[in-house]
């Protein structure tokens, strides 16, 4: 059922709207607002035009905010959706104020009063006066904004509709404070704190949900009645429609008596034509169970290749973890596809008071770069726990080692050139240094509004062992309070992106990650995600990225 569909998008787009996520909630608004013009819903169409302009309006994108309410308000006034209408003149109202054009959110809340006053929603009515006494206040037009918020106090008192009465207190009370009348003033605050207590239980909250609903159904019987008037039209146009076809009728029977003589000749077409859809129709049967094949062996992998991310979140070790020891962390993980060839490690050593931590890029991404990362996983494991081996620059040495050997790169009949680059680090907690190896990728160090760079070796790990192969660098670094460690994959630098659709590249995520060392953790992966998606835009994210931050 499309209608019902439309309705559960709209409400996916509700929740991710109340929980502040605007792009997701717009996704859902939109599919949503597709399927209720394709089944001409207006009313449906009216509300979600109306919600995805109060998304906007949480972004602060007023333009939108205004461009929405404003297709909302032109619907419902066709379809006569009155109570929608009234609240859309209040939400653009609301919108003016943000962008501080009073007089005409004046003129848009004095038009919603005209409508409510003579729907008789005196509920939306008492909204209407609060929120015009609102912008008296801005306007700093006390004498006005007092007159107001008394009347709608005061229908919120015949209402006896708690929530209205809360806010009618508060305004009022604002309103008193800025003419220094404070006994007053305080007096409303005390309403406002009792009526906030009560607006909670249960007898209120089934009477707001009662409004919701008659609006609701309100705005369907609109619709209904819409439908009713386009289905007479429609009754009407048929009648027309008919007489016509009658008179064609009796105009064309000379005509039919020549059209007898073709028969034979259309009925032998037909029966071609017969004949050639038996076949057309068996081909169509066939490239739907092929269709069907295919989608069932893609389930298949795709289900297999989901198995497979649970299999590679599990070897990796939570964030929870990793901020045991560092407190001061972050690792923003972002794979191109479900699985990833890019992965982090993270292993403790009590006896030695250090962590070892690595950001590691296996050759490819997806399925490959997965299967890659399994076995590197496995071997920097192998080599800690077996061999005993902790200090960076040997570790790589031996999982260099371990790559060929588990891919067979030594036999010249199985060569081949898949291996992976790694920032490994040893860090010392109680001695305030670290140690460090890389391949291919280096270590970045940012202190007092400086990266310093500790460069890697410029070979990787696994593929060709080439004679001029050296073993691994390791680097010391002695830390102070206050630097940040940053180690990287090279997703983020490689992603196509920008106005011309070139690399990010590694100058400026150098600057980007300067500017934002001083930051906490959590507020520079923020700013490295939202920095990211903004660059790659609708293209298509190329490699696995992964960046490990560390404030000491």
């Amino acid at each position: 059922n499309k209608n019902q569909i439309a309705f559960c998008l709209s409400c996916m787009g509700d929740i991710f709207s109340a929980q502040k996520e605007i792009t997701k909630a717009l996704k859902y608004y939109n599919e949503s607002y597709d399927i209720a013009v394709e089944l001409g819903a207006k009313v449906q169409q009216c509300n979600i035009l109306s919600s995805m302009s109060l998304a906007y309006d949480q972004e602060k994108d007023y333009n939108k905010a205004l461009e929405y309410i404003e297709k909302s308000n032109k619907l419902a006034e066709e379809i006569g959706y009155v109570d929608k209408l009234a609240f859309g003149y209040v939400a653009k109202g609301n919108i003016l104020v943000s962008t501080g054009k009073y007089n005409e959110a004046i003129n848009s809340t004095k038009m919603a009063i005209e409508i409510t006053q003579e729907t008789g929603n005196t509920s939306l009515l008492t909204k209407c006066y609060n929120q015009l006494a609102q912008i008296h206040i801005l306007l700093k037009d006390y004498n006005l904004a007092k007159e107001l918020s008394q009347k709608c106090m005061k229908l919120s008192n015949e209402n006896g509709i708690i929530e209205d009465i809360k806010n009618s207190a508060s305004v009022l009370s604002e309103v008193y404070r800025e003419q220094g009348n404070h006994k007053e003033a305080f007096e409303m605050l005390k309403t406002f704190i009792k009526m906030r207590d009560s607006v909670n239980n249960e007898e209120n909250v089934k009477r707001m949900a009662a409004i919701e609903y008659q609006a609701k159904e309100d705005g369907l019987k609109a619709e209904q009645k819409a439908k009713e008037l386009s289905f007479k039209a429609e009754q009407e146009k048929k009648e027309t429609e008919l007489k016509r076809q009658k008179t064609i009728r009796y105009a064309f029977t000379i005509g039919f008596i020549l059209v007898l003589l073709l028969v034979g000749v259309v009925y032998r077409s037909l029966q071609q034509n017969k004949k050639q859809n038996k076949i057309i129709v068996a081909q169509k049967k066939e490239v739907e169970h092929q269709k069907e094949l295919v989608e069932e062996k893609n389930k298949e992998i795709t289900d297999s290749i989901i198995y497979a991310k649970r299999l590679q979140d599990a070897i990796m070790p939570p964030l929870k973890m990793v901020k045991q020891h560092f407190p001061e962390s972050f690792i923003l993980y972002k794979p191109k596809d479900i699985v990833a060839g890019d992965f982090y490690w993270f292993h403790a050593l009590p006896q030695e008071n250090a962590i070892l931590m690595a950001a590691v890029d296996c050759t490819g991404h997806g399925v490959p770069g997965a299967f890659m990362s399994m076995i590197g996983n496995e071997q920097l494991s192998k080599i800690l726990n077996e061999k005993g081996v902790s200090r960076p620059d040997l570790v790589l040495n031996e999982l260099h080692n371990g790559i060929r050997s588990a891919l067979k790169q030594d036999q010249s009949a199985g060569e081949t050139r898949d291996g992976m680059d790694i920032t490994l680090c040893k860090i010392y907690l109680k001695e305030n240094y670290l140690e460090y190896a890389g391949a291919m990728r280096p270590l970045w160090i940012a202190r007092n509004n400086e990266l310093i760079e500790i460069k890697a070796d410029k070979q990787p790990i696994g593929g060709l062992d080439a004679d001029y192969r050296k073993p691994f660098t390791n680097n010391r670094f002695d830390l102070s309070k206050g630097d940040t460690l940053y180690m990287f994959t090279d997703g983020y630098a490689d992603q196509f992106g920008g106005e011309k659709g070139k690399k990010f590249k590694y100058k400026p995520l150098n600057d980007l990650l300067l500017s934002i060392s001083s930051q906490s953790p959590a507020l520079q992966v923020q700013i490295l995600e939202s920095n990211f998606d903004t660059w790659k835009g609708n293209l298509e994210q190329v490699d696995d990225v992964c960046v490990i931050g560390i404030k000491f």
